[in-house]
């Protein structure tokens, strides 16, 4: 029993000399650093203070490094007092020793806990998706959109107008939802709502399946150096992430309610028109990004012939802010659906609304 206590003592005191990196109970250390070799040293260490007991001539505290001293060959030395129940308590303890540190080696080491960006990142992903616009069966705009609202089987997805605007396109447009997550699938879309141009650069599409949606984030969510993710398809393949923060916000008569527009430095490129701006660590949508500013690079090429590339300029990436988005949902007529709790109940659909005219008129609608 003495060697127990004296064990335990060892164990408990972070003051005295342990085996070599062998935290002591207690220490903040993790054990399972290099989970084999200390627990063969706590076995040795162990046994070496059999040896100590039973008046060895090793002075105390001595030999509990890893490799422990070597004398433990049962032959008589001065001083040493040898008694058949020390060797049965010495070998019991080896091998009980023996079965913990097998059990230390077999058990799990913790999972590493995600950081807050990343869980907001893979929440994201599921609410993002692409847009894609089609004439004569060639995709002519790719884009980003963020899922706000689904209701009875429906889903809205809100993007820009620019981009699902008729203006420029060779033809009647179609328009496909590109969900990557969990599983890629395409689901054809309709436009249901479309913003006044340049006030509101948005748009709200709708597919016949429900998914996941973003909760819309209040002007107070989104502040000067709030850390955000963006969520955007570049030049229309795959859902991509870049990250920053909010470098400006423009609020009208110093309100920080009443927002006008905002900025973020996070870097995006073509097919991120769209893309929710979404903050850190909350996960709400706080912008959705409208647009950027680009400088031309040229290089000179081969025979005189140079090229010229528009780089988007970092820090010059333009969003809507939380206070348009919500205004737009309600007078959209999905504030309700989205979670906007103060929003009065409006058909989209019903006569006199925008939306339920046909696409021409509706056009026409928006430029009075």
């Amino acid at each position: 029993m003495h060697v127990v206590e004296r064990v335990l003592e060892v164990v408990r005191d972070g003051s005295r000399d342990h085996p070599d990196g062998l935290a002591a109970l207690g220490s903040g250390e993790a054990f399972r650093e290099d989970a084999g070799g200390r627990a063969f040293c706590l076995v040795q260490a162990l046994v070496s203070l059999g040896d100590e007991e039973r008046g060895g001539d090793e002075p105390a505290g001595k030999g509990r490094g890893c490799p422990v001293h070597d004398h433990g060959d049962g032959l008589d030395r001065p001083g040493r007092r040898l008694d058949w129940r020390d060797d049965v308590v010495r070998a019991v303890l080896s091998r009980l020793l023996a079965a913990f540190a097998t059990l230390a080696l077999l058990a799990p080491l913790p999972a590493r806990a995600k950081s807050e960006k990343s869980r907001v990142v893979q929440k994201a992903l599921l609410q993002s998706v692409r847009v894609e616009v089609t004439v004569a069966g060639k995709v002519a705009r790719a884009a980003t959109g963020v899922v706000v609202a689904n209701d009875a089987g429906s889903s809205f997805i809100l993007t820009n107008e620019h981009v699902v605007s008729r203006d420029g396109l060779k033809g009647t447009p179609s328009y496909t939802i590109v969900v990557e997550r969990p599983a890629l699938r395409r689901i054809p879309a309709r436009v249901r709502f479309e913003g006044e141009v340049p006030a509101e650069d948005l748009a709200i599409l709708e597919i016949g399946e429900s998914l996941p949606a973003v909760s819309i984030g209040q002007p107070l969510d989104a502040q000067v150096g709030d850390d955000v993710v963006v969520i955007g398809a570049p030049y229309g393949r795959s859902l991509s992430v870049s990250s920053g923060i909010v470098s400006q916000v423009e609020v009208v008569d110093g309100d920080p309610r009443e927002q006008r527009s905002m900025k973020t430095d996070a870097p995006i490129g073509y097919g991120a028109s769209g893309g929710g701006v979404f903050g850190v660590p909350g996960g709400k949508l706080v912008g959705l990004v409208e647009g950027y500013r680009t400088a031309k690079v040229s290089f000179g090429g081969i025979g005189g012939n140079d090229f010229t590339f528009d780089v988007p300029m970092p820090g010059e990436t333009f969003l809507s802010p939380p206070a348009k988005i919500r205004a737009f949902l309600v007078r959209s007529g999905i504030g309700r659906r989205a979670g906007i709790k103060d929003a009065p109940w409006v058909d989209p659909t019903g006569p006199g609304t925008v939306a339920s005219r046909p696409f021409d008129e509706r056009a026409a609608a928006m430029q009075r």
